[in-house]
């Protein structure tokens, strides 16, 4: 069976001038998550293009009988010319292939699909994501931004 990522959630932004900061970008959001206790265990990895990225797999979400399907929380800073996009996605592992498309065992794809809706699993999901942006990312794009002296307001 063949496995894809269905995105949860999101968010990205540039940072002009910082191409050449992907790595201590990277290596700060790690040591703010640590320091702030954010329940996933981010590592410093290589994704299939070579490229340097926080991963943390297989957190999962719920009690003993509601537990959501594996998720897994990625942080990127990929240059772009002379920027920078920084930004995470959280994912969860989801069925594809022969198995989902043959119809085989749809029973259990939709009580996974509940499982993953449901408002304890949410709840858990929504912490988790507001301890991580709140705690370890914004600030370290925050502190990424004022270094290359580019302003921290989304709008400008």
């Amino acid at each position: 069976m063949a496995f894809e990522q269905a995105e949860i959630d999101s968010y990205q932004r540039r940072i002009p001038g910082a191409a050449a900061q992907a790595e201590p970008f990277l290596e700060a959001v790690l040591l703010a998550a640590r320091s702030e206790g954010v329940p996933a265990p981010l590592e410093l990895k290589r994704d299939r293009k070579g490229r340097t990225v926080l991963r943390a797999r297989k957190i999962r979400f719920g009690g003993f009988m509601n537990k959501s399907r594996p998720m897994q929380l990625e942080v990127f800073a990929d240059p772009m010319g002379r920027n920078l996009n920084v930004g995470w996605q959280l994912t969860a592992l989801t069925a594809n292939g022969w198995a989902a498309e043959s119809g085989l065992n749809p029973t259990m794809e939709a009580a996974k699909d509940r499982k993953d809706r449901s408002p304890q699993v949410q709840r858990e999901i929504a912490a988790l994501i507001d301890s991580f942006q709140e705690g370890a990312f914004l600030p370290s794009m925050h502190r990424l931004l004022e270094s290359v002296g580019a302003s921290t307001d989304r709008t400008a």
